[in-house]
């Protein structure tokens, strides 16, 4: 399973179950996630003014793609592209 963050796409964000849950924000950062090529969930973080390098993260993931450990996947991968602490 190769996951991967893709370009984000947020009317793809609006058709994920669960997507409501999602706090949208202009500042955030957000990226598709991508599972062995194929969309599976939305994952991304608003930046915080303190501490640097620090914000509130939030996934979604699809009903098919979940149970699979993406979310901890695409989080790391999240942290690791911004440097996230």
């Amino acid at each position: 399973m190769e996951i991967t963050l893709g370009d984000f796409d947020k009317e793809y964000l609006e058709t994920i179950p669960g997507n409501e849950e999602i706090l949208y924000s202009e500042n955030g950062i957000y990226h598709t996630i991508l599972c062995d090529g194929v969309r599976a969930g939305v994952v991304g973080y608003v930046p915080s003014k303190f501490p640097e390098h620090a914000g509130f993260t939030q996934t979604v993931i699809t009903p098919e793609s979940r149970g699979k450990g993406i979310n901890k996947i695409a989080k790391d991968l999240l942290a690791k592209k911004y440097d996230l602490k």
